[in-house]
Parts: C-alpha cells; structure tokens; sequence
C-alpha cells in the first residue's frame, strides 16, 4: 500500500519535470536563458543598473518651473464669495526657476554617470 502510494505521488512530479525539461529545451545554453530570466536577485540588478542609467539623463537637467498666484485686497460682494483674479483688488502672477552656477549641472551629471558605471 506503501509502494504504491509513493508510485502514486511520484509519477506526477516526473512528468511534469519532463514536460518542464522539454519545454525549456535540452541545450545549455536555453536553460542558462531560463535561469537568467527567472532569478530575482538577476532582475533586481537588472533593475538597478537601468535606474542609475535614466538618473544620468535627469541629473543634469533644470529644477521644475514655480508657478504662484496671489490675490490681495478682496472683499467678496453680493451673495457667496466669489475668490477670482478679476473679483479682487490685487493679482500677483509669479513664474520662478531656479538657475544653478555654471558648470554644475554638467558637474551633476558627470557624477551620476560615473555612480551608474560603479553600481552604487
């Protein structure tokens, strides 16, 4: 009875490895292909390197523009208040961007770039 429940429970484990095993392919070097795309810690790697890769794209670019709207002097009228440029004493429209010293941004990048090619 033994016997033959192990049979039992093995012939299954068998056929699927040999199903796996076809479907991988007998070669080497498609089962070195089949590791390669299944191992976390490859694609955590894999992951890493192409983030540093894109942060020496962005490393060396301009600080997102500041957009500001103030409104001054406002008394709301009538029925409900109505807080629009128009309706108030003031408006105040303010475009700001910051402007690093020269050379840094190429410095920013060159940093980045050589932080890509280390791995860190």
């Amino acid at each position: 009875m033994k016997r033959t429940m192990s049979y039992a429970l093995l012939l299954p484990g068998v056929f699927a490895g040999s199903v796996w095993a076809e479907a991988l392919g007998n070669s080497l070097s498609s089962l070195q292909a089949a590791v390669q795309e299944n191992n976390p810690k490859l694609q955590q790697v894999i992951a890493e390197m192409n983030a540093a890769s894109a942060r020496t794209v962005s490393a060396g670019t301009l600080a997102d523009p500041v957009f500001k709207l103030e409104l001054m002097d406002f008394t709301p009228e009538g029925k409900g208040k109505q807080y629009l440029p128009g309706k108030t004493g003031q408006t105040k429209y303010t475009v700001m961007q910051d402007l690093p010293w020269y050379g840094k941004r190429d410095l920013q990048t060159s940093i980045a770039e050589q932080q890509a090619e280390s791995g860190d």
